[in-house]
């Protein structure tokens, strides 16, 4: 979210107003459809609300009559916290991490070493391939 954040300031910075709009509410959107599909336990309360106030301070200066509005029905104070590095590299190995073709390749591996212990504990010795 602390990378959106960054993106949505400097496509308001350059006037680029529709940028603005795909960083600040599609590309949230879709983060947060990420987020939903991922969480097995059920999505965080207060990562929800912290989106929801996020998006609304992004989206304030195009829409600011509905962000007004969600403001008032959240009732809180905003704070923008700024994105480090650390952030920056924490997003891009999310983003590596989140490849299908990775996600494949991790749960071969794990199905061979739930398969090699059931063959050890079988007796069997399992090829070292």
């Amino acid at each position: 979210m602390n990378l959106k954040i960054v993106e949505t300031e400097r496509n308001y910075e350059r006037m680029m107003y529709k940028e603005a709009l795909r960083t600040g509410f599609f590309e949230m959107q879709a983060a947060r459809d990420k987020y939903r599909e991922l969480s097995l336990e059920g999505m965080n309360r207060s990562l929800v609300l912290k989106f929801i106030e996020l998006q609304a301070l992004l989206l304030a200066p195009i829409c600011p009559h509905v962000c007004e509005h969600v403001w008032s029905l959240l009732g809180q104070v905003f704070v923008f916290q700024l994105v480090t590095e650390h952030d920056l590299f924490v997003q891009h190995i999310i983003s590596f991490c989140i490849n299908p073709v990775l996600v494949l390749c991790i749960i071969n591996q794990i199905t061979l070493i739930v398969f090699r212990r059931r063959l050890t504990s079988w007796g069997v010795t399992p090829s070292l391939r």
